[in-house]
């Protein structure tokens, strides 16, 4: 609605929206990576579609929430990137469980499954799980 309504933001549209009976998810930021528990609560496995999209891309939630504060002026880039460590790989294990049995994987299959498609430049995955190779906020990946 930004060109429509000229102070739309997502923190607007979340007021508006539990002015209207919207419930707040619930749970840690840490968990889900919504700082203010009003976003996309109706779906569970987008937050695992968040975590996919931080190991193929190398930024998720935490930095787009970021984007949209720093450019409100809400809050400066150093704490932005901050956010961003945070917050963009958060997804507790019970949302990746949840997912796995829905879809038929097993935890193996599913990490093997993200593997295949995150950003090889951008992750160490000598370890088993994902590890990242870059700090926020520093330098430019190509």
């Amino acid at each position: 609605l930004g060109p429509a309504w000229k102070d739309w933001s997502a923190g607007t549209n979340s007021r508006v929206a539990l002015t209207h009976g919207l419930r707040f998810r619930g749970g840690r930021p840490e968990d889900t990576g919504d700082l203010v528990g009003t976003s996309m609560v109706d779906e569970d496995w987008t937050i695992v579609n968040f975590l996919l999209k931080f190991y193929k891309f190398g930024f998720s939630r935490g930095t787009e929430y970021a984007n949209e504060q720093i450019r409100s002026r809400q809050i400066t880039r150093e704490e932005g990137v901050s956010f961003a460590e945070k917050y963009d790989e958060a997804c507790a294990p019970e949302y990746i469980d949840s997912f796995c049995c829905y879809v038929g994987l097993t935890e193996e299959e599913f990490w093997r499954t993200v593997r295949k498609f995150s950003h090889p430049g951008l992750f160490d995955w000598s370890s088993g799980r994902p590890v990242k190779k870059f700090k926020v906020g520093v330098g430019i990946v190509g």
